[in-house]
């Protein structure tokens, strides 16, 4: 579910995964500037001027003045995201609080079952972009028997 996830619409998403998608622009990166700026979608509305003054250095004004990936990059990114997942973007409304204030907050997560659930105990799990095939399973078996036991992964 893409295109209305807390109220948000799937601009916002589709900005917010987009600047996730330059080159050296990581989770703090993407913060800085969404904060600056407003939003994802102002970032790339941005001037030059005004991101040179945002510290984006000359590579990452040169791929946000191209442009956002296509339309068609955006629908397969989309078709691969299991129609029970929600994304929230860091500006969503229906971001956690207690993930957005953390020191590098995720600018997209990806959000499955109760989104809501204030006084249940939270995890996080968090492992490496290169993930083996052990550390998969190993991590889906752990957010499986927390969330059986109405922890909040």
């Amino acid at each position: 579910m893409i295109d209305a996830i807390g109220g948000m619409d799937a601009a916002e998403v589709r900005a917010t995964w987009g600047l996730t998608r330059i080159r050296g622009f990581g989770p703090v990166a993407v913060k800085q500037l969404v904060d600056r700026f407003g939003s994802a979608c102002a970032v790339w509305g941005a001037s030059e001027q005004e991101l040179e003054s945002a510290g984006v250095a000359s590579g990452g004004i040169q791929a946000i003045r191209s442009g956002m990936p296509s339309d068609a990059t955006w629908r397969t990114w989309v078709a691969r995201t299991p129609a029970q997942v929600r994304l929230a973007a860091l500006r969503s409304p229906g971001y956690p609080a207690q993930v957005r204030h953390i020191d590098d907050p995720p600018p997209l997560l990806w959000m499955q079952g109760l989104a809501h659930r204030p006084h249940a105990p939270v995890v996080a799990i968090v492992g490496s972009r290169r993930c083996t095939e052990w550390g998969r399973r190993r991590a889906y078996q752990w957010a499986y028997e927390l969330a059986s036991r109405n922890v909040v992964v």
